[in-house]
This record gives structure tokens, sequence and C-alpha cells, in this order.
């Protein structure tokens, strides 16, 4: 409260524009600026922010949902016609703060850009809308100079024409410049005072930040450092001065970093980047985020450079230490999933090996009883209800061992375990499930065990809660992963329910996934039908980068920074099952594939019908025509699959932009356009085929692998 109302007083924001995607971030906001005196302008679509930018606000605050609808490229292009006096500053609300994409996005399209991480602390923001109004006010003062000078400028051109019409004005003419240039002399004078103002500020800044800084020439020889840099290293802020960074600290992957910036001018940052101090070994290796700016002067070249270093020792060690916890817990589970089957099959065994032999012994022995009380009828009677009841005691008994620990486990291969398993959810509970699974697959019994418990949990939720009498179960092993899938035609739901206590199960036999190194994706809508994807290591060692296929023939697979060991490239957020088997080309290397579409059902369409071809290898997905240039770049693909009608960038500019770069990258057009004007745009782009979604599988695959130049019409 106090911090709001010392907001109030100084009033250092009239107007701060506020454009946020939710009401519910605009009615936080709004009162968080009110508590601290200043007016929020609610944007209520990206024309109307457009127009509020044009006029005289004191800074814009945005939050990371605007930037998705399109706001950035907006205001972006607003600023740009901004008046040469006018800086209008942007605060941006991410959360993660500095480190999210999205204000890193934002920092580097917009030039005057403030970070601020969710949630919002109010004496945080209330200092920065000081700071935002101080510079705002230095920058009308800026205009109101200009405007001055512009306007005795006219003056004094009016003074000359005057003194050209009449001679005896000349006198009180030059008194009047006279006393103009006086009044240029002052402003001047004034100006000079707040640049030296300025000036001290940023020495007190530099002197007294908590954040090592260093300024450098662009070979890295030192300028300046701080006393927080010359601390860290245990020396003085004078030691440095004339000395070469490189000479103090070897690197030569550093050293290369900072060429790199010199020679394109572009920042660079770095995350958690190790280093020892030489002369200092007592710290030990440290870690450090650091920043390098280049200064550029008016012909564009780096002049100075600007290093910003930020010690998170002790946050790695804290990550170590919890990647350590985990692989504990990983193991604790493993551990406690193998006793827990061991019981099963102990308690299996009691009721196999002793109950269910006792009461076959009673049984035997009742039809002994019953044999010598023929003429007996009322103990007959006794006699057929007591062998009706062992009956049902044996069948019972034999139903639960084969529950805790099903025979086909321990003596079957996976297909036959799941086979046994159709069959006892059919007799059950009537649910028809058909089977696609892959033969000779050999686990090791736990994991063996996790994929039968969680296909049993899967059916059990199909029958509960889909309204179906049929369902698809699919198993596969691919370079080195086990994926199972369960889909069913039924009601669906929310998949938010998924992760709430009274929802849908499967919660202990996710986490024996995720401490498994798998994962368990789900897709649903309501009325659309559910799959469950399950990935798990199939848990052999690799040698010599060498897998083993589904029949048990050992495959390569790639190798180097291209080589990813699961479909989760970036771009790509399915389940990290890999989905490219063995090249049926010998030594040819598969296809490279980027799946470029804004539907991600169309994607993974494409994704499962491609998985299964030995020949090509999905290496990403891209949602959008930027993301799919910049993927192009980073991977460089052999062909990409391009859809037309593609947000942020179309799928002509996409295919333009990559083929510029990358000439021998096949870019297959796919579109629900039929248009002949659609087609020649996209092939004078340089696509090398173009087709229509609905063309057959085959056609696809024949312009992916380059053997047909169109099927489109």
């Amino acid at each position: 409260m106090a911090q709001a109302n010392e907001g109030k007083k100084d009033k250092p924001v009239r107007r701060v524009l506020l454009y946020a995607q939710t009401a519910e971030d605009i009615s936080i906001l709004r009162d968080i600026l009110a508590g601290i005196g200043a007016e929020g302008v609610v944007c209520t679509d990206l024309g109307d922010l457009r127009r509020r930018t044009a006029q005289d606000a004191d800074a814009v605050l945005l939050t990371e949902q605007s930037i998705m609808d399109g706001a950035l490229p907006v205001l972006a292009e607003a600023l740009q016609g901004q008046p040469q006096w006018s800086d209008l500053p942007v605060l941006f609300v991410a959360a993660g703060g500095a480190e999210s994409p999205l204000a890193v996005q934002a920092m580097q399209e917009l030039r005057n850009v403030v970070v601020l991480d969710r949630p919002v602390r109010i004496a945080t923001l209330a200092s920065i809308l000081r700071m935002a109004a101080r510079v705002r006010d230095k920058q009308r003062q800026v205009r109101d100079l200009l405007q001055e000078r512009d306007r005795q400028e006219q003056r004094l051109r009016q003074l000359t024409e005057l003194l050209k019409e009449d001679v005896k004005v000349k006198t009180e003419t030059l008194t009047d410049t006279i006393g103009r240039l006086d009044g240029e002399m002052a402003g001047r004078a004034l100006a000079e005072g707040e640049l030296q103002k300025s000036s001290q500020m940023f020495e007190a800044f530099f002197a007294h930040t908590i954040s090592p800084l260093v300024f450098m020439d662009r070979n890295f020889n030192f300028l300046r450092v701080n006393e927080a840099y010359a601390r860290a290293d245990g020396k003085s802020p004078e030691y440095f001065v004339g000395k070469n960074y490189f000479a103090l600290y070897p690197s030569r992957e550093d050293q290369a970093i900072f060429a790199q910036v010199v020679r394109t001018r572009q920042p660079y940052r770095a995350y958690a980047k190790p280093f020892a101090f030489p002369e200092t070994p007592q710290p030990g290796i440290t870690y450090w985020n650091w920043w390098l700016t280049p200064l550029r002067n008016d012909l564009g070249e780096v002049q100075l450079l600007v290093l910003n270093l930020e010690n998170v020792t002790e946050r790695q060690k804290a990550f170590f230490e919890l990647q350590e916890r985990a692989r504990q817990l990983q193991q604790l589970t493993l551990e406690l999933s193998q006793t827990e089957d061991r019981e099963r099959q102990r308690l299996a065994g009691i009721l196999h090996d002793d109950l269910q032999q006792l009461l076959a012994a009673a049984k035997f022995h009742l039809g002994l009883l019953n044999s010598r009380i023929t003429q007996d009828a009322p103990s007959q009677e006794i006699a057929a209800l007591v062998k009706d009841l062992l009956k049902q005691a044996i069948d019972q008994s034999r139903s639960l061992s084969h529950e805790l620990s099903p025979p086909a486990l321990s003596q079957g291969d996976l297909r036959e375990t799941f086979q046994w398993l159709a069959h006892q959810v059919q007799a059950k509970h009537g649910l028809t499930v058909h089977l696609d699974v892959g033969g000779g697959i050999e686990l090791p019994s736990m994991l063996k065990s996790l994929l039968y418990k969680a296909a049993q949990e899967l059916l059990f939720n199909v029958v509960k809660h889909a309204g179906v009498r049929e369902a698809r179960l699919r198993l596969r092993r691919r370079h080195g992963y086990v994926c199972l899938s369960v889909s069913d035609k039924g009601r669906g739901f929310d998949t938010q329910e998924f992760d709430q206590p009274g929802g849908l199960g499967l919660l202990r036999v996710r986490e024996q996934i995720k401490f498994l190194g798998g994962r368990l994706k789900v897709r649903s809508t309501n009325g659309g039908g559910s799959l469950f994807i399950i990935a798990v290591p199939d848990g052999q060692k690799p040698l010599d980068r060498r897998q083993t296929t589904e029949d048990g023939r050992q495959k390569t697979v790639g190798v180097g920074p291209r080589a990813y060991p699961t479909s989760a490239t970036p771009g790509n957020h399915g389940v990290g099952c890999p989905n490219a088997e063995e090249s049926r080309l010998g030594s040819r290397l598969p296809l490279r594939v980027l799946l470029a579409d804004d539907h991600k059902i169309v994607r993974e369409g494409i994704q499962c019908m491609l998985v299964g071809e030995p020949d090509i290898e999905i290496v990403g997905q891209a949602g959008n025509g930027r993301e799919a240039v910049d993927l192009a770049y980073e991977l460089e693909p052999d062909v990409v699959v391009m859809d037309v009608s593609m947000p942020v960038m179309s799928g002509d500019e996409a295919t333009r932009q990559i083929k510029l770069h990358l000439p021998q990258t096949r870019v297959i057009a796919l579109s629900m356009h039929d248009e002949a004007q659609v087609t020649d745009r996209m092939r004078s782009a340089g696509a090398t085929a173009y087709l229509l979604k609905t063309v057959p599988s085959e056609e696809l695959l024949a312009a992916i692998r380059g053997s047909k130049a169109d099927g489109g019409q």
C-alpha cells in the first residue's frame, strides 16, 4: 500500500497504453496502474493500439498473450513511425521474465523494452514507470526545444524577408537575432547540464550495480570494469584496464564467439556456462549467464563491446542435485515396481499352488463322500451345493490369480500377452479390442509388466468412460523406444480432467512412465474420441549407435548434431517416440522431412502415415511459415512438406526463402486449394510439386521420394 501511495505522490506517468489478451489481465493491470497513480488506457484491438501509440502516451504495457494475437508487428510498425525525439517505452509482462522466448522476441524487434516477470511486483512496476516517465519527460523537453527552434527559424526567415524590403528595420532585426542566439545558447547550456546529470547517473549505476559489467574495444581489450566484476576475480578495477580479455582468460570457444559478435554485429547470450578462474582456483567450477552486446558507431561498425554477467553457480548446483534426486527417485520407482510385481507373483503362486490345490482336493473328497451317501437324498443335495460352491471358489481364485499375475506375462511375448488381455476384456466387459502388435518384441519383465498394467488401465477407462464397444491397441518398437497406443471413437473428455485427482486414472502408471524416461500423451475432444500414447525406453543399451528392429536385426541411426533420439525435434511437441526405421536402401540415408502446417492434426496425420516408411525420417514440425523457414535453416532437410495457407508467413513466401538459402531442398506444396493461380504461385516460389490434401497417401509418398512431380491436379 505504501508503494502504491508513493506512486500516486510522484505521479510519474500520466497515460499508459494497456493491451492484454484476457479481461483478467486487463483488470489486474489497471488496478495495479491505478494503485501507483497511473492511468491505464485500454486498447480494445490492434487498430486501437496503433492509433493510440501515435498519440502522446507515456508507456505501453503488453502481456505475452497479446504478442500471440499479432500485437508485436503492429506495435513495431507504429513505433517506427515515431518522431525523431520520441522513443516510447514498452513494458512487457511475461512468465519467465527475460528468459521467456516471447520476451526475447519482443526485445529483438522493439527498441525500448523492459521485461517484467509474472507475477508483477507493484514496487518494481512503480519504479520502472517512474523511470519511464522521467525519460518521456526528457523526450518532451527535446520536442519542445525542437519546436522552439523551428519557430525561431521561421521568425528568422521572416526577419530576412523584412530586411530585404525595409532597410530601416535592419537594426531591430539584428537585435532580435542576437536575442534569439542568446536563447539558443541558454538552451544548449541547459541541455549540456541535463547530459551531465545523465552521465552522472550512468557512472553511479556502473559503479554500484551488483551485476558484473565490462566495457571492451572491438579487439577485446578491457576499457572499464565495475567493482562487481573485479571483486569476482579478487582484483581491483584498475588491474584490468588495457589488458586483453583472452590473455587473462584463454578460451578458443569464447574467443570464437566474441569474434562472431564483432563480425555479425549481433548480440550473443550464454546460459549456465562453466568457468574456472585461472589464478583463483578456490571456488572451483562456477557457472555464469552472460550477455555480449556490440555497440556500433554511426557507420554501423562495432566500436565497443559490453559484457554483462550473472553468477548462477548455486542455481546450477541445485539443478545438478535435483537431477541426482530424480535419478534416485527413478531407481526407487523401478525397485518399487519390481517389488510389487514380485509380490503379485507370490500371491498368484499362493492362490495357484496352495489354495486352488486345496479346493481341488476338497472337491475330490466331496465326490468320494457323495458316492457313499447314494441313499441319502438330503445329504446328496447338500453335497451338490457344496460342490457348486467349490467350483465357484476355484474359478474366482483362478481369475484373481490371473489378474494378479497373468500367465502370459511370464510365458509369452508381448503379442500373446495383449491377446490374452484382449480376450479377458472381451469376456469381462464386452469390449472388443483390435490388436496391432509387432512380433518378436522382447522386453525386461518389469517393463513388460508396466506396459501390461498401463494397457489394462487404459482399456478399463474406455469401458468406463468412452461408451463404445470397440477400441484399438497398437504396439511398436522403434529406435530404442516401445510405443503403446490405445484409441477409441467414444464420447471423449476434457484432457484437463486427466490431471485432477477426481478425473481419469493412470496417475500412478504415468509417474512410473515418467521416471523410466518415457512420456504419456493424451489427445481427446468431447464427442471426438480419445487417444493415449505411451513411449518408454526399451531398456537396451546402444552399441556403436546401433539399435534393434522389431525382428531382432541391427540398424544404424544417424550421428552428429542432427541425429535426434526421438521425434521431439524443434517445433515438434508430440510424444517422444522415434518415427523412422532402417532404410531399405542399405547404406543410403533416409530422406529427412520437415512438416509445415498450421493444423496440428494434419501434421500428426502425415506423421502417422510416414512413421512406418523406412526410407523417410521426420526431423521437425512447424506451425507457421516463419517457424518453417527457421527450422529449415537449422535442420537443412531434404524435403519440406509445406502448407499453402500459413500464419505469420505465407507458404509461398516461406518456400521462396527456403529455396533462396537451401536450393537443394525440395518443397512439396500441400493444400486444399485447386485453383490454378494458387498452384502457379507456389511453383513460381520454387515448389517442386503441388498436391491436394485429399490425394491418396501413395501420391504424397511418391512426391516426397521425388518419383512424381505433381499429384495435385
